[in-house]
């Protein structure tokens, strides 16, 4: 036995002539060993005896033996004379060796190949590769050649290609019946179809919409917005299609369009009322590739809707005229009835309260509006008494109004108004005005009652609101007037004592006198400023700023040695806001001492900020947009009802010591910066102001560090003031700085000398101008002339009032800097440090 690792498996295919079918398709299966055939030398030795002599050695010497695909030789008889190393596997599949016959049908298959005379093909496969096997007779007569080779690759891509022109042909066939579809579809459709490509340029339209467009040839060809200027395409209100705003286009920017109403112009052509619907084509990759729009005509219904319009228009004359026979045929019929149907159509057009009554006085109608007030249903108050629907209070008093519809009450004319409280069924309390008018018939009498009350809360809330107003700003004027006057004292007060204080011990018993005179100056200063910031026009001077650090900083001041402990809540991320740091720094103070000392045995003071974004009309009197709201809460005694209106008020005060401004002046502060302040107090657990201040829009700018005390200066500085003792004591502050002084008394002495020094060649480093001079040029004047006189003259503006613009926007009026009275050493060292260049 041959060992089983050295076989290979074969399989052949050949078709071979059967007696009675064209073809036969015949399997063998082979094992034949790997090496060299040691048979083929072993060819039995009787061959020659049933075949015609063999060929020639050197014939077979010819014959190809490296040749790597079959080569046989066989006889007229079927015996095979030659075989190469490669026909092995071959032979095995026909079960012959060399010097053996062919068995059938093999042999007979063979015959009848090469029956016609030449030369024949036939196919064999083995172990799976297709061979093909040339058949050919031999020059050396009563023999046949064969030859072989391998062509499965071949075959292989023979039916590939044939598998792919198959696929191509059905890919065909399919599009042209789909394209056949597409057309009978567009034909059978009785809307006209429209479809463009990316460009907008027409690709296809059915005979309906050609019928619509009437394109020639030409005009198919033009752009889509010539096209549309051809058709005259308007929309439904008769305003022409933009070219962007055509269906078309929309669809092919991706948009899906349904039901657009479109008119149609076409030259020549009536016009067409047609309905769009256009949506985008989609590629297999999904990019557009173009859009379909379809058009249905609705000329004929848009037609009939106008038809019916024009009908319904003389309906609705019809309908008038019925109306007015109808209404004239209602003012023939019962006054009762005449009368109630025109009292229940005043009830039911007022938005105030309205009740009506019969002659009885029980209800016969009443609104929402009368629901809502009384809190009564009207299927649940009618029939009842006024009096127990109605019920109305003295507002001062308590007691128990008249009942407008009570028999032998009731008006005989319409009666003035009158207000009083409403009680509610469901206990409310609505302030309201009422007045009462009788109903009468056609003959005048009366026969009952209708009262009309309105809600007046929020009346008086406007009225109280106008009223603080008025109050503010009256009191604003005179506030001004006095800090303006006092301003100027404290400036020549704080002046000479800190001048004195420079030249005195310290530690002596002057040193500590005049300390204390410096720090009542100080607490008078404080109290100044408030009345400057409760002023009327007294602008805060904005920046950016940090909210927390100014929180911190003043919450722990106005704390410090007393009983109550601060609790921050300040979360990362607040927005940074736009004020006046010295003003809010003076309405968290207020705020702080009001809670401590509504705790007068301690308790914890909670201060909490967070961002807000307000949207319209969310809180009443603040624009929408983004805010910081912070809420300064106490654990104290609280604010009693009536007292909650008025803490805002000018003066108004419930403690034995205070001056009544700390909440007046902080609301005036929150109101300057655009924001808003309310307050929630419930008697015995506590009270919580919340303000809103606007966030600012850039980043707060880092401070400086403390700056060097006082640093000594150099050249001429001019002052101009009306009062003497400020000139002095600017003058007396100004020398012990190092700087030579001249004064002026208004702002056309100042110009004048300032004019003289300049000519001489000697011009003054700085000038100090005061604001408002009584009589005289104040500094606004002032500076707009010294400008003309030298432009590079350095000003700085200098008031005890700021109720002026220019204290907030003095950069703009040409001012160099700025400095509020009353002012001290260090002040006008710091802003003239600030003017001045470096030396």
């Amino acid at each position: 036995p041959r060992p089983r690792h050295n076989r290979l498996a074969l399989r052949r295919e050949a078709t071979v002539p059967r007696p009675r079918h064209n073809r036969l398709a015949l399997r063998r299966e082979a094992t034949v060993p790997r090496q060299d055939n040691p048979r083929r030398a072993e060819a039995p030795e009787n061959a020659a005896l049933a075949e015609p002599a063999g060929p020639s050695a050197a014939s077979l010497a010819r014959l190809p033996e490296e040749n790597p695909y079959p080569v046989l030789r066989l006889s007229e008889a079927g015996v095979i004379v030659y075989a190469n190393p490669a026909s092995r596997a071959l032979l095995e599949v026909w079960g012959a060796q060399p010097g053996e016959a062919l068995p059938e049908p093999w042999l007979t298959g063979i015959r009848e190949a090469l029956a016609p005379q030449g030369s024949h093909t036939l196919d064999v496969t083995v172990a799976g590769r297709i061979f093909e096997l040339y058949l050919s007779p031999s020059q050396e007569a009563g023999y046949i050649n064969v030859y072989g080779r391998d062509v499965s690759e071949r075959r292989r891509a023979d039916a590939e290609r044939d598998s792919l022109l198959r696929q191509v042909q059905a890919g065909r066939l399919l599009a042209e019946e789909r394209a056949g579809q597409l057309e009978a579809t567009l034909a059978a459709i009785a809307d006209g179809i429209v479809i463009c490509d990316t460009a907008g340029d027409l690709v296809t339209l059915n005979d309906v919409a050609e019928r619509m467009f009437g394109y020639t040839d030409e005009e198919r060809q033009l752009p889509l917005a010539e096209r549309l200027r051809l058709l005259d395409a308007r929309q439904a209100d008769g305003t022409s299609y933009s070219l962007e705003s055509a269906p078309i286009r929309r669809a092919l920017r991706g948009e899906t369009v349904h039901g657009a109403i479109m008119q149609l112009h076409p030259v020549g052509r009536p016009p067409l009322w047609v309905s769009v619907s256009a949506a985008p084509i989609h590629s297999p990759g999904g990019s557009i590739s173009g859009a379909v729009m379809c058009l249905t005509d609705i000329t004929a219904m848009r037609q009939s809707q106008i038809a019916l319009e024009q009908a319904n228009q003389e309906l609705q004359a019809q309908a008038i005229e019925l109306e007015q026979q109808k209404a004239e045929l209602l003012r023939l019929a019962s006054a009762l009835a005449s009368e109630r149907e025109r009292l229940g159509v005043t009830l039911a057009s007022i938005a105030d309260g309205v009740i009506a009554t019969d002659a009885e006085g029980c209800v016969v109608l009443m609104n929402r509006a009368a629901e809502q007030l009384t809190g009564w249903p009207a299927d649940s108050a009618i029939g009842l008494p006024l009096a127990s629907v109605f019920t109305l209070v003295n507002e001062r008093t308590g007691l128990p109004a008249e009942d407008p519809a009570e028999p032998g009450v009731a008006p005989q004319e319409a009666g003035r108004s009158r207000a009083g409280l409403l009680l509610g069924r469901d206990g409310s309390r609505h302030p309201v005005t009422q007045s009462a008018a009788p109903i009468r018939d056609l003959d005048g009498n009366v026969i009952g009652t209708v009262l009309v009350f309105q809600d007046v809360s929020e009346q008086r809330r406007l009225e109280d609101e106008l009223l603080r107003s008025n109050k503010l700003q009256a009191l604003s004027l005179l506030a001004g007037g006095i800090a303006h006057d006092f301003n100027n004292l404290l400036t020549a007060i704080i002046g000479n004592i800190h001048l004195a204080r420079l030249d005195v011990d310290p530690r002596s018993e002057l040193g500590d006198l005049l300390e204390e005179a410096e720090k009542a100056s100080s607490r008078a200063k404080d109290l100044t400023q408030q009345l400057l910031t409760f002023a009327k026009g007294g602008a805060p001077i904005k920046k950016s700023a940090s909210l927390p650090e100014l929180l911190c900083d003043s919450s722990a001041f106005a704390v410090r040695g007393s009983k109550a402990a601060l609790e921050l809540k300040l979360p990362d991320g607040l927005w940074p806001v736009e004020v006046d740091e010295g003003q809010i720094s003076q309405v968290i103070q207020n705020l702080v001492i009001n809670a401590e000392e509504a705790m007068p045995d301690g308790g914890t003071i909670s201060i909490e900020a967070e961002n807000v974004v307000v949207e319209d009309s969310e809180v009443p009197g603040l624009a929408p947009g983004h805010y910081v709201r912070v809420t300064v809460t106490d654990e104290g005694v609280g604010i009693s009802e009536e007292n909650l209106g008025r803490i805002f008020d000018p003066y108004f005060t419930t403690k034995t010591r205070g001056s009544g401004l700390g909440l007046a002046t902080t609301y005036a502060i929150i109101k300057r910066h655009d924001g808003q302040i309310s307050v929630r107090s419930q008697v015995g657990v506590g009270s919580a102001f919340s303000f809103y201040l606007p966030a600012a829009a850039d980043r707060p700018q880092a401070t400086d560090v403390a700056a060097e005390p006082c640093p000594e200066g150099k050249g001429a500085v001019l002052v101009m003031d009306d009062e003497p003792m400020v000139r002095k004591v600017a003058q007396r502050l100004l020398r012990r700085l190092g700087y030579q002084v001249d004064v002026a008394s208004d702002g056309e002495a100042a110009l004048a000398m300032y004019s003289v020094a300049l000519a001489e060649g000697h011009p003054y480093a700085a000038v100090i101008m005061d604001l408002t001079v009584p009589g005289g040029m104040g500094g606004k004047e002032a500076m707009a002339r010294l400008k003309e006189i030298d432009p590079d003259a350095r000003a700085i503006v200098s008031s005890g009032y700021a109720t002026d613009p220019v204290m907030a926007d003095y950069a703009s009026h040409g001012f160099a800097g700025v400095i509020n009275k009353p002012y001290q050493l260090e002040d006008l060292a710091r802003v003239l440090q600030q003017v001045l260049p470096p030396a």
